[in-house]
Order: C-alpha cells, then structure tokens, then sequence
C-alpha cells in the first residue's frame, strides 16, 4: 500500500510530463535533458548568485551544458540571449547617468549579458565561416518597419544633439539588432525550445514573487532592480498598505505585464489535469498579488473566456472525471476565500485612484504632459530618453505638487511616450510595425500552439501598454521577442 502511495504522485508528474512535451511538439531526447538541466542550473544560479561576477558566469556555465547536450554554438547563445531579454543586470551603469541628475533619471545604458552576448551571435552570424544564419524567407514587412523606426528615431538624435538620446539610441539599437538576429536564427524547431524557455520563466518569476509575499519585501537576489520608493508606497498613494509583488521586474505592473504576455503558453497547453490548474491557479494568485487591475481585467478576458472554453471540455472527458469535479472546486474556493479581503481592499482605493493625485489622475496629468511635448515637437519628438526631463524642468500641470520628479512620473502610456521622444512618423512607424505583424500570421502544424499563444500574449502586452511605461524597459524586449516568435 505505501509503495502504491508513493508511485502513484510519481506517475502523474510522469504523465503530466508527457503531455506537457507532446502539446508544446518536444520528444524526449538527450538535447532536451541538457536544455531542461541547464534552464535549472540557471535559475538555481540566480537564487543564490548574490555578485555580478557571478550573475555573468552563470550564462556561460549554462550555455557549457546546452552545448554538451548537442544544441549548436548559435542556438546555444540564442537561448541565453532570451533569457537575458528579461533581466536588466548590467555594469559600468554610472558611465550612462541621465542628465541632469538631480531628477534621478536613472541609466540610460549599461553593458550587460545581452549586450555580450547580442554581439557574439553579430559576430558568428556575420562573420564566422560555417555559422552564419540560413534564413528561411525574404525579408518582411514588420522588419522594414522596425528599421524604419530605428532611423527615424537616429534622424531625431541628428536633429537635436543631447547625451541622454546618445544613451536611448544606443539602447533602441540593440534591442533592434536583437530583434533582427532572433528573425535570422529563430526556426521550427528553436521556437519550441523558446516556448519552453518562456514556461520555465514565468514559473521562475512566480517562485521570486511567492518568496516576496512571504517576506513583505525584495527577496534580495541580484536580478531584483532596486527602486527609489519602497514597493508599498506604490499602493500606499491611494490609502491602501497592500505588498504588491514585483518578480525580477523592479515594478508590480511590469510583473503583471510579463505574466499576461508570458502565461498564454501554459494556458494553452493541451493538458487536462488538477495538478496542471493548480499551476494555472498559481500564476493567477501572482497576477492578482501585482494589484495591477487593468491586469486583472484582461487576464479575465484571456483566460476564461478565450482559452479555459476548450479546457472545460478536456476535462469533462477526462479519465478522473470523479476526482477532478471534486477537486477543482475545492482549489477554485480556497483561492477566492485567499484574495477576496486584498481584493475588496483594492476595489475600495478605485474611488482615491479617480481623485487628482490618485494613480488615474496622475496618470491623466501624465498624459497632458505627453501631449504638451507632441504638439511642441511633432516631427521628431524631444529625443530618447528625454520626456520626463523636459517636463520635470517645465511642467504644464500641477503633477510635481508636493513631490520631486523620478522614474515613477513618465509616461504611464507607451504609445505616446514614443510620440513624445520619437515624434508622430515614429509613433506611426511603430504602430505598422505592430500592426504588419498580425497581418504576417502563418500557422503551421508545428507552430500552431506557439503562434497562438505568442499573439495572445503579445495583444495582452499592446493592451497593457496604453496605461504603462515600457518604452526602455524589458517589456519593450519581450515584445520584440514575441513578434521574432510570430514572424519564424
């Protein structure tokens, strides 16, 4: 009886693996066992990598085991360069203070693990014999657009010369470098190891922010950004004393942002399973504990009404029909009964958010800021990376009433945040580029669940974006990662 106890949970991991490599298109194999070994020896690394030197080391360390493991030298820096889209751990910082810096605008750039390893892959893909990319198609449409956008955006630096737009273009011409290398490389099969290199994120992301609500603070590993204003005082503004969890990210919305973007690939998955919507419910209590509602919101239009539809018939023709009735109720309500007094707290501060420097109504502040800045420079905006220097000299409105400027107070709206620094044709350019990305759709057998998720994903990161600043954050990355994804 105890040896029948203890292999059946064994068996169900088993199957729950099995089915979880059969929906993403993955056979077992001996890649496959380094790749998953060496996602863990990663994120192992990084919960007890408390220096830079070994925050860098570890990428090499990992990508030592996905090369044993038979994946070639390209896939291997491919995948470690998708790991370090999501992490903003950099040096020589300091070289690239945002002037003037008595605003504490923070960095405009630093060199880090994506900038090594974005010029390595330049490198193999350019110029080493036996190496280079095989590119599968012509060149399409969203990639004219995102150059466009990049020149334009270095045709605004020409125009009006400043050291902190030298810093955005540095920083837009990686991201656009990057985007350009993962369309050259990314293939059939690279996006399914991609597929479950984003899997394995979101989990690494909800362990950190389980380990923050645990603690009421940052965790204090080295891939937590530090930030000026204790993450309570990021809800304490509305008269609510509510943690709110911020993973890697430095800031709960942007936490709340990766899930909606990332979380699609678990939910799609064609697995019927208590323990698998257990895992569901898991990433579900982190989105809720980002107190971010816009989230809330489009998570509820993402996952019950788009993708559970289809779950809900897998389980009614489960095998454990019995046991999955009882159970799912059981977990549904014990989560409810979990969230139910922070949620009600949360709905109470709706009414303060509304007020004039609620988090609507700076928000609403912000974008009369933006707009200012547009139609004072419409052509070619005021340059990367100076938004909020401008209006932090010279505001229009009241917004710095009893507060000092800071990251805190830039455009919570991407789309005019480009305007403003970018100008209208940037804006413009930008929005093509997204745009001619759904339009680039094509599924394939094997790519069916990828794609669908990736749009998925990416519609919840555009959505979010009209109420935050992901401009020159690592949202801006995921999202370039996502379209690579769609586009291969």
């Amino acid at each position: 009886m105890s040896e029948l106890n203890f292999t059946y949970p064994v068996r169900i991991l088993k199957n729950l693996y099995r089915d979880f490599l059969k929906s993403i298109g993955l056979k077992e194999s001996r890649k496959l066992k380094y790749f998953i070994w060496g996602l863990v020896f990663f994120y192992s690394a990084l919960l007890f990598t408390k220096s830079k030197p070994l925050y860098f080391l570890s990428y090499i360390f990992t990508g030592l085991i996905f090369y044993r493991g038979g994946i070639g030298l390209v896939g291997t820096i491919i995948y470690l360069l998708s790991l370090s889209v999501f992490f903003d751990v950099g040096i020589a910082g300091r070289w690239f203070i945002l002037e003037p810096e008595h605003i504490n605008l923070g960095s405009g750039w630093w060199f880090s693990a994506m900038t090594g390893l974005s010029l390595f892959l330049v490198f193999l893909t350019f110029f080493k014999k036996g190496e280079k990319a095989q590119p599968t198609e012509r060149v399409r449409s969203p990639d004219i657009f995102i150059l466009l956008f990049l020149t334009w955006n270095g045709l605004s630096f020409i125009s009006n010369m400043n050291v902190n737009s030298f810093f955005g273009m540095i920083q837009l011409t990686e991201y656009t470098v990057i985007f350009i290398l993962l369309r050259l490389h990314l293939t059939g099969n690279k996006i399914k190891y991609l597929a479950l290199l984003i899997i394995s994120m979101v989990f690494f992301q909800s362990a950190i922010s389980i380990g923050q609500y645990i603690l009421k603070r940052p965790v204090g590993l080295i891939v937590e950004p530090l930030i000026q204003e204790s993450v309570q005082t990021l809800s304490i503004i509305e008269g609510a004393e509510l943690y709110r969890v911020t993973g890697s990210f430095g800031h709960p919305n942007m936490l709340a942002a990766f899930l909606i973007a990332a979380s699609p690939f678990i939910f799609a998955l064609n697995i019927s399973s208590v323990l698998f919507i257990l895992f569901n419910i898991i990433i579900f209590l982190i989105i809720f504990l980002t107190y971010s509602r816009i989230s809330w919101l489009f998570f509820a239009v993402q996952y019950f009404l788009i993708i559970q539809k289809k779950r809900i018939s897998g389980i009614l023709n489960s095998r454990n029909l019995y046991r999955t009735l009882f159970l799912t109720p059981v977990i549904v309500i014990l989560s409810v009964l979990i969230v139910l007094p922070y949620f009600l707290v949360r709905i109470k501060t709706t009414g303060s958010s509304l007020m004039e420097f609620g988090s609507l109504g700076l928000r609403v502040k912000l974008t009369q800021e933006a707009l200012n800045l547009i139609r004072k420079e419409p052509l070619f905006g005021v340059g990367l990376n100076r938004s909020l220097e401008y209006y932090a000299l010279k505001p229009s409105t009241n917004l710095f009433t009893g507060a000092d400027p800071g990251p805190f107070y830039k455009i919570h709206n991407t789309f005019l945040e480009i305007a403003a620094e970018s100008g209208l044709p940037g804006l413009l350019f930008f929005i093509f580029f997204l745009i001619s990305v759904f339009l680039s759709v094509k599924y394939r057998d094997y790519n069916r669940y990828i794609i669908f998720s990736s749009l998925l994903g990416l519609a919840g990161l555009v959505t979010v974006s009209y109420v935050n600043p992901f401009f020159h954050t690592p949202l801006l990355r995921m999202m370039l990662l996502l379209t690579a994804v769609i586009l291969a």
